[in-house]
């Protein structure tokens, strides 16, 4: 019956007479969710295409909706996708395995349906959920860790648009057991603004112990290296705030304030929410450096970028990326330009550094966000 599908797919338009482009390697996964925007992907001549070992050979109608894709060549297991419409958008899509051997080596007798993608649309005409179905069969023949498998996207929206996509994934094991994974966010509009506005880096850096080649010295503690004025004072209580570190706003940091360096101070005597400070631009630090003493002993770091061997929440701390929030965000606006300020880092509570008569404690187990702009530190602390 599968067999028979896929003939009256085939049978289904002179392809002869449709619209035929070429790309290097594009699989119908990586364009199920776009295939309006199909254009944008990198197209490569006929020519070129068969010189290779493999390739993709696309089908358009008329009005340059996909009609089917193909996966050719002897580098590749050769596949055929159909894209079915209705009211001009895709409803389905279906994706057969040929049958063909791989490198040599037998597929199958016959082609096989392999995947298979189901699309819903709200009242709006707006895409709410793709359902990716991938079928058990050709998932043993090359060992996958699934048996039967369904992935579902959702698509939130509002007033400007696409919100969120966020991911979901079930079906049963090899063994037949079933599983569900937990949802998780592929897409966030707001983030990708923040990370591309308000931050220092897109990627956090955090403390590493091996050598690396991109890497940023860090010196948490000690005394003000840069301090134009006295050291400020709460403005609850009146003392002097204590001096926690200071980061050095240069490469390869992305630097909108009008400072080179961010000190970083803090009361730990009130546990203020928010602790704001307008220092100078350029100053002679000479003598500002010995009008503050270090209350926390300098603790000398080697910072790199990220990885999931390091996780960011559990580092004493990290510069850029996106604040790891306790409660909600808490993004501050900039006391001169009124714009969102930029994330510059977070400090977590830490009970093994200790200065006179100070534990690195922010409330209860709490954590210091600090930002910038234009010449004004801001810290936000935040705990359980």
């Amino acid at each position: 019956m599968l067999r028979s599908k896929l003939e009256t797919f085939r049978t289904s338009y002179d392809w002869e007479t449709t619209q035929n482009r070429y790309f290097r390697d594009l699989a119908f996964l990586d364009v199920a969710e776009s295939l309006p925007n199909l254009g944008r992907q990198r197209e490569i001549s006929e020519k070129e295409a068969k010189s290779g070992t493999y390739c993709s050979k696309a089908y358009f109608d008329a009005q340059g909706r996909l009609l089917r894709l193909d996966q050719v060549g002897s580098g590749t297991i050769p596949s055929e996708v159909y894209v079915e419409y209705t009211d001009g958008v895709p409803i389905r899509a279906a994706k057969f395995r040929l049958g063909i051997g791989f490198y040599g080596k037998f597929v199958s007798e016959s082609p096989e349906i392999s995947d298979e993608w189901t699309y819903k649309y709200d009242e709006n005409g707006c895409l709410t959920e793709l359902i990716w179905h991938s079928f058990p069969s050709l998932n043993f023949k090359y060992g996958y860790h699934y048996n039967e498998s369904f992935t579902h996207e959702y698509f939130e929206y509002d007033a400007e648009g696409l919100l969120r996509i966020s991911q979901q994934h079930k079906g049963l094991t090899v063994d037949g057991r079933p599983f569900c994974l937990d949802k998780v966010v592929t897409y966030d509009r707001i983030r990708r603004k923040l990370l591309s506005r308000h931050t220092v880096s897109k990627t956090a850096w955090v403390p590493i112990l091996k050598q690396r080649k991109n890497q940023i010295p860090f010196v948490f503690g000690g005394s003000p290296r840069w301090l134009g004025v006295e050291s400020p004072t709460c403005c609850r209580c009146g003392q002097l705030l204590t001096f926690i570190c200071e980061v050095r706003l240069d490469q390869p940091l992305k630097n909108r304030s009008l400072l080179t360096t961010a000190p970083i101070f803090y009361c730990f005597d009130c546990l203020e929410g928010t602790t704001s400070t307008k220092f100078q631009t350029d100053v002679d630090n000479s003598e500002a450096a010995n009008r503050a003493d270090g209350v926390f002993s300098e603790i000398h770091l080697r910072l790199g970028k990220s990885t999931d061997s390091n996780p960011e929440t559990e580092m004493l701390i990290k510069l850029g990326g996106l604040p790891d929030w306790i409660q909600d965000e808490e993004y501050p606006k900039c006391a001169e330009c009124g714009q969102v300020m930029m994330f510059v880092c977070q400090i977590n509570s830490d009970e093994s550094i200790a200065g006179s008569n100070r534990v690195l404690m922010f409330g209860d187990m709490g954590k210091l966000y600090t930002f910038v702009c234009c010449h004004t530190v801001t810290s936000v602390m935040q705990c359980y």
